[in-house]
């Protein structure tokens, strides 16, 4: 559907969005109702409890066909879903659904360690760059990245925590992901090549912000320095809370 194409592709235009809502309100969907509330440029307090009792209520109906495969999510402001956890074969069987969620969706896939090489195998065929954002772990190695990096070509923001690889995994990425603007890998172990898988892999020159940390050891401050001088780089490494993922895109907040 066109209407649908034009808000996924720029969700900020909110006369495309107020037309979608009522194409929606048209269908029976109270996710149309939500919109137009919370496009509201002052919103009484009637309105506001109008949108949260929507939101309590509706809420798992708008995922629609996609609710088997998705184990949690958030809502955006406007009720699109901002971010969403399945299982890597939840994906796998659902992906038509899940990647319609929302025009910036940042999902996460767990359980990859399940029939590992099967499960990589499969989403290898699933172009996974679709995701604004994506996180993709635990356990995978220098061999998966290699095998599913074709598939990350157009993703913005990527999170590889919980892995094991080493630089070449990294380079693999690189040369598939150009645009990406936000990279995050937490892991036990530190590779020192990781440094220079990011600075030295033309991919990843559009980079605004990158983590890239270990439990026991970080960069030394002239890796830091160099992650630093990147041309797009407006933060390196930045304080994280307990739990909390790397801010996925430095102008969205």
């Amino acid at each position: 559907m066109r209407l649908r194409e034009a808000v996924w592709a720029n969700p900020s235009d909110l006369e495309a969005c107020r037309v979608y809502a009522d194409w929606l309100l048209a269908k029976g969907n109270s996710q149309g109702e939500y919109i137009n509330l919370r496009l509201a440029a002052t919103p009484s307090p009637e309105q506001e409890r109008q949108a949260a009792a929507l939101l309590k209520r509706d809420r798992a109906k708008w995922l629609g066909d996609a609710r088997p495969f998705v184990r949690a999510w958030t809502n955006d402001r406007v009720g699109f879903v901002a971010t969403a956890t399945c299982e890597a074969q939840q994906l796998i069987d659902g992906y038509l659904h899940v990647v319609g969620l929302g025009p910036r969706l940042r999902l996460t896939v767990t359980s990859l360690k399940k029939k590992k090489k099967a499960t990589v195998a499969a989403l290898c065929k699933l172009a996974l760059g679709r995701f604004h954002g994506l996180s993709l772990s635990p356990g995978l190695d220098d061999q998966d990245l290699a095998a599913l990096a074709p598939s990350l070509a157009g993703v913005r923001h990527l999170e590889l925590d919980h892995n094991d690889f080493t630089g070449a995994g990294l380079r693999a990425i690189g040369a598939h992901v150009a645009g990406i603007r936000t990279l995050s890998v937490v892991s036990h172990t530190f590779h020192p090549d990781w440094v220079d898988a990011v600075i030295g892999t033309p991919g990843f020159a559009s980079l605004e912000c990158v983590e890239l940390r270990a439990h026991a050891a970080d960069p030394d401050a002239a890796a830091l320095e160099r992650l630093r001088a990147m041309p797009a780089m407006k933060r390196v490494n930045p304080p994280r809370f307990r739990n909390q993922s790397v801010p996925m895109d430095p102008g969205e907040g």
